[in-house]
């Protein structure tokens, strides 16, 4: 059944009826050469609910189809019902939904929802003014139950809304311009939500709003709590048809059919959890914010909780340049998504390569580690694939020295469900596959690996030591394993926390020595427990940093940063290594003293080099220099016997009173005296060669009080030389490196 209206030079045909209920007229610029032809499809007079839910309830089953050529301008069409009345309400309720895509008339294709006249006596609906274009489908519809505000007040109370009655979850939901509703103190339900323009969402405590259906918002949402859940039984529809993104708090799949993001931009600042179904990106830019205030996460959820593309910050804060262990939340991305927004060297990437000097070798700074091997791999493409959980070492730094606060992105699909990794005898380097912290504590471990695990501290440039906790989301990190075998991580063992911070809990108590450069700061930690368990001995991790210096504890050829105790021998001696990275000077500080000073009453650090004792008290603290080199310099004495200590200190004549008098330490090229006196003295600073000769002229100073003195600052003197600092009762001499 085929009508139309057209205009020739010998006659027009202006208003058409064919055998169905369909009359078209009144069009607006009908010329010569204008027609307007129409045909449907034969469908039946009678009603399908297969219809955008947004738009209407249900639908006729037949649908017209337009025909035009030239400009015929816009129509009227008008519906003869007669014995086909379907909607509720036949003076408010008819919709002409108009299809511009494909005539199945879901939310995607319907361009058009026009209002009509009703006229009850020849029940007919009138709409006027209607733009039809060429191959558009139309078809009429009835609004869907809808419940629209009337006030700007709370979402639970009966006279925010036209119906005098609390939406539930069987009703359509329509805010208007100018009204916002607020969730506040209860939860909220609805069919279908929408948001008109000028119209307002406010979360205003947390509570849910859950929905049955689809939500469209052309309006706004404020939202920093709360949380939007999607539980419909068939596949539900998240529409952002306004001009700004929408920023979520919480959000909820609870669908195994799913839910679909369909439009605009989405913003999430907190949690997302898919319990059932999936979260599908279709159209839509969804990111999760992580900044200074937030870093969003996705709380235990279902396998393959997520389809499509989405954008995934990682912030960063400042800190000093250096390594970082870091790895991505999505199933795969490449290392190029990376080098958009950090800089990377080696990686034929778009910030080129730094060199070792003019014309020297590539410094890359993204690497792989191959745990089978134990070696090092440098990526060179950015090309190369970095899978979720699969760690990454790279070299964060806008110089050499220091790191801006920045955010990077990672693209794709979040992953969700069991990761396994496989483990060689040794180290092995792997990582957090979550966007979520994870409490390593819950992890089942196969036989041979503990609840020890390692995660690199840029500041000191050294790994720190945790047993069980918290891991970070994204974080790369070290575990030790004395067999070949698998670990995996599962959904359960998921612990959502809002922070981008890697270290997200107290540190445990154990006597700890501490060793810093006093130029860069850096430094690794070595600790006692006062347990007979040798499960409890940590091995030592060498740092990426090359000018970190490092310390550690010998025992059975072992290098250990943490070593258990049997404290039934009366005394004990701990032999320490010390690894200076540059030359210069040092510091040795001891924490948590009285967490084994309840066992020894005597805890002394020998320093074998100087022949000096310094027994450690809390927060005590010995420096000394060294140029670069490994040394077998310390040991850790531990008495339970005050005899057994006087002995000790009595066989050398220095104690920690004394090498805090007068101390010379090197920063770089600035040589310091550090002083504590209780009388003032007089003293002359000598700078000799490494053959006895003067290289400078003798300064002279007068010393009072506590205080530091530059003793030098020379850009012109290079090598080893001897600094001989003399005073009426004492002699320092140090050596000391200039470049």
């Amino acid at each position: 059944d085929v009508i139309g209206i057209g205009q020739e030079v010998d006659g027009n045909h202006i208003l058409a009826r064919g055998q169905d209920s369909l009359q078209i007229f009144n069009a607006s610029a009908l010329n010569i050469g204008d027609y307007l032809l129409v045909g449907h499809d034969g469908g039946a007079l009678t009603t399908t609910a297969a219809v955008g839910g947004a738009f209407a309830a249900n639908r006729l089953n037949r649908i017209w189809r337009a025909d035009v050529t030239n400009t015929p301008g816009t129509v009227d069409l008008k519906f003869f019902l007669s014995g086909n009345n379907f909607a509720v309400d036949p003076n408010t309720d008819y919709r002409l939904l108009i299809d511009n895509v494909n005539g199945t008339f879901d939310n995607a294709g319907i361009s058009q929802s026009l209002t009509g006249s009703y006229n009850a006596i020849d029940e007919s609906i009138t709409f006027t003014g209607v733009a039809l274009n060429d191959g558009d489908f139309f078809t009429l519809g009835d609004r869907p139950g809808v419940i629209t505000a009337i006030a700007s007040t709370a979402w639970n109370l009966p006279t925010t809304w036209d119906c005098s009655c609390i939406p539930t979850t069987v009703d359509n939901v329509v805010i208007p311009s100018p009204f916002n509703v607020s969730i506040i103190g209860t939860d909220a339900n609805a069919g279908s939500l929408t948001i008109e323009t000028g119209g307002t969402l406010t979360f205003s405590t947390d509570n849910n709003l859950n929905l049955d259906s689809d939500f469209l918002v052309n309006g706004s949402i404020s939202m920093n709590t709360g949380k939007v859940t999607f539980n419909g039984s068939s596949e539900q529809e998240f529409w952002n048809t306004s001009a700004s993104p929408i920023t979520l708090w919480d959000l909820e799949v609870d669908n195994s059919n799913g839910v679909s993001l369909k439009n605009g931009a989405f913003e999430l600042t907190n949690f997302v959890t898919v319990s059932a179904g999936q979260l599908i990106n279709d159209g839509a830019q969804f990111t999760f914010i992580s900044d200074a205030s937030n870093h969003s996460q996705i709380e235990p959820s279902v396998t393959n909780g997520f389809s499509g593309n989405f954008i995934m910050n990682r912030f960063f804060t400042s800190r000093n340049a250096g390594y970082a262990d870091l790895t991505t939340p999505v199933i795969t991305t490449t290392v190029g998504d990376w080098d958009q927004e950090l800089f990377m060297s080696g990686v034929s990437g778009d910030d080129g390569n730094a060199t070792d000097g003019a014309g020297g070798p590539i410094q890359y700074t993204v690497w792989k580690y191959d745990n089978s091997a134990m070696s090092w791999v440098a990526v060179t493409d950015t090309n190369t694939t970095i899978s979720a959980g699969e760690p990454i070492e790279l070299f964060l730094g806008d110089n050499l020295t220091t790191f801006s606060a920045q955010t990077m992105d990672n693209r794709g699909t979040p992953f969700t469900g069991p990761r396994t990794f496989n483990l060689t005898n040794g180290f092995n380097f792997i990582g957090n596959p979550y966007r979520s912290f994870i409490n390593y504590t819950t992890v089942t471990k196969p036989a041979g690996v503990n609840s020890q695990f390692y995660i690199f501290v840029q500041n000191s440039g050294a790994y720190q030591l945790f047993t069980g906790g918290f891991i970070a989301s994204e974080q790369g990190f070290w575990i030790n394993s004395t067999a070949n075998t698998t670990i995996t991580f599962q959904e359960s063992n998921k612990f959502p926390l809002n922070s981008n911070q890697i270290l997200r809990q107290k540190r445990d108590l154990r006597f700890e020595l501490a060793v810093r450069n006093l130029e860069n700061g850096f430094g690794n930690n070595v600790s006692l427990v006062a347990t007979d368990n040798t499960a409890d001995n940590a091995a030592y991790l060498p740092s990426p940093e090359k000018t970190a210096p490092a310390i550690t504890i010998q025992a059975d050829g072992q290098e250990l940063i943490q070593q258990s105790l049997a404290t039934t021998a009366s005394k004990t001696t701990i032999a320490l290594d010390f690894y200076a990275s540059l030359d210069g000077s040092y510091s040795l500080s001891a924490k948590d003293v009285s967490e084994i000073a309840g066992v020894y009453n005597c805890i002394v650090l020998e320093d074998k080099l100087e022949n000096k004792l310094v027994e450690l008290q809390e927060n005590s603290s010995y420096t000394f220099n060294a140029l670069k080199g490994n040394y077998e310099r310390f040991n850790l004495h531990l008495l339970k016997s005050s005899n057994d200590c006087d002995e000790l200190l009595r066989k050398r004549n220095t104690t920690i009173s004394s090498t805090e008098e007068l101390q010379l330490t090197q920063r770089g090229n600035i040589i310091e005296l550090t002083y504590q006196l209780e009388e003032g003295v007089q003293a002359q600073l000598d700078i000799l060669s490494l053959n006895g000769q003067k290289a400078a002229p003798s300064i002279n100073l007068s010393l009072d009080g506590q205080g530091t003195e530059i003793l030098m600052n020379n850009e012109n003197l290079k090598g080893i030389y001897l600094f001989v600092l003399r005073t009426n009762d004492k002699v320092i001499t140090e050596k000391f490196r200039l470049n």
